[in-house]
């Protein structure tokens, strides 16, 4: 765990530019870890760099390895293999190759962000307090939606060689600390009523029957919650475009006026760390993969998890710096911290602001650096890894 470097990759990186020649610049950037996509949402890229295409549509909700139905007996819910991954067992080919390179193959996992089986099981999505379903987001209380993660993750690590299992939307929020629910969902999303933080966090918080009986379970008046989130939200959506200035601005004063939000926020955070305390406990014994949770610290969860992460997308190296050593002081010791580097979108303009970023992020008390990603980087931005960890190994020996 020793300032690790991993690169984010996708198995049609795999198809376009061939495993070998993956793993070799994988390798020639100086990472030491590959995280392989081993189940996606969906998405619409473009790929600069790629010799056979420059615009990829990727296939919605499916897994990228070839699934043993065995782990999934348990559930309803079901993985089905990509199109691009009936003919090769990427996980399988990778698992197999990667020791000659000297790399890690950590199996990235996007848990209950899946459009394609929230519209295949309506009843285990996350609900709003309207009885709206996000058809793009299984909700983590459901047992059906829990057996199906644990399915992943024990066909993961007992059938490849897999370091890590780095699990993405495995709770409700996201790798940048955001709710999941209203947002980080569908396509072409539009909000004409445009949203507050303290409203967009309400319309994603979820009332399915699952967490209404774990509520329930806890001693929490969910009627009464919910009449006050409804009361709130109708006063707001009645006044807009201007906002009512009776209602909460910040959700310091949200918490103050409903504090049995508090409660439920209680209620949430348990169903996520008994969740991975239930993934924990039933993989093999002889299971080698450490499990990293692309979520920002929770105390309880890190009893159950090796790692945390956080994003420092899009900021400088000040501001990085002081993301990740606020959150590493959270931490105190409790588990390891990971921040997340993004190469594209317009985030980096040179090879010496790369190596200020992932320094900064060592030197505030990360324990590794991972970077987004392989193919939606700018060629030069990809390049430009190998003098930003070569300065991380002369600065810090790693």
């Amino acid at each position: 765990m020793n300032n690790q470097t991993s690169l984010w990759a996708y198995a049609w990186d795999l198809e376009s530019d061939g495993v070998e020649n993956v793993l070799e610049k994988s390798k020639d950037l100086g990472v030491n870890a590959i995280s392989l996509a081993s189940s996606y949402h969906s998405g619409f890229f473009i790929h600069s760099h790629n010799t056979k295409h420059k615009m990829y549509f990727a296939e919605d909700g499916v897994v990228y390895f070839h699934p043993d139905m065995k782990y999934f007996e348990d559930t309803n819910i079901k993985p089905k293999i990509a199109k691009i991954s009936k003919m090769n067992d990427w996980f399988d080919i990778v698992s197999e190759k990667i020791s000659k390179y000297d790399l890690d193959l950590w199996a990235w996992t996007v848990c209950n962000h899946n459009t394609r089986l929230g519209l295949l099981h309506p009843e285990a999505v996350i609900t709003n307090v309207f009885g709206d379903k996000y058809y793009h987001m299984l909700c983590p209380s459901n047992q059906e939606v829990r057996s199906y993660v644990i399915g992943l993750a024990k066909n993961l690590s007992e059938k490849y060689s897999i370091s890590a299992i780095q699990f993405e939307a495995l709770g409700f929020w996201d790798p940048s600390g955001d709710l999941l629910g209203l947002n980080h969902g569908h396509h072409h999303e539009r909000y004409g009523t445009v949203l507050r933080d303290v409203e967009t966090m309400l319309m994603s918080l979820c009332f399915c029957i699952s967490c209404a009986r774990r509520s329930e379970a806890f001693g929490l008046d969910l009627n009464k919650l919910k009449e006050q989130i409804l009361e709130h939200l109708n006063k707001f959506f009645i006044s807009a475009p201007i906002v009512n200035t009776s209602l909460p601005s910040s959700l310091r004063e949200l918490y103050s006026e409903i504090p049995l939000l508090i409660e439920f926020e209680t209620v949430r955070r348990n169903i996520v760390s008994s969740l991975c305390e239930e993934i924990k406990n039933k993989l093999s014994s002889s299971s080698k993969s450490k499990l990293f949770l692309l979520e920002k610290f929770d105390p309880e969860v890190a009893r159950f998890v090796d790692a945390f992460f956080i994003s420092v997308y899009g900021k400088n190296a000040t501001e990085a710096y002081e993301i990740v050593f606020d959150e590493k002081k959270l931490i105190n010791g409790q588990s390891n911290l990971y921040a997340g580097v993004n190469l594209g979108f317009n985030s980096i303009f040179g090879p010496g602001e790369l190596a200020d970023i992932t320094n900064s992020v060592i030197s505030a008390g990360a324990d590794g650096v991972n970077y987004y990603n392989y193919s939606e980087s700018p060629r030069r931005a990809l390049n430009w890894l190998k003098p930003a960890i070569d300065s991380l190994k002369n600065n810090f020996g790693v």
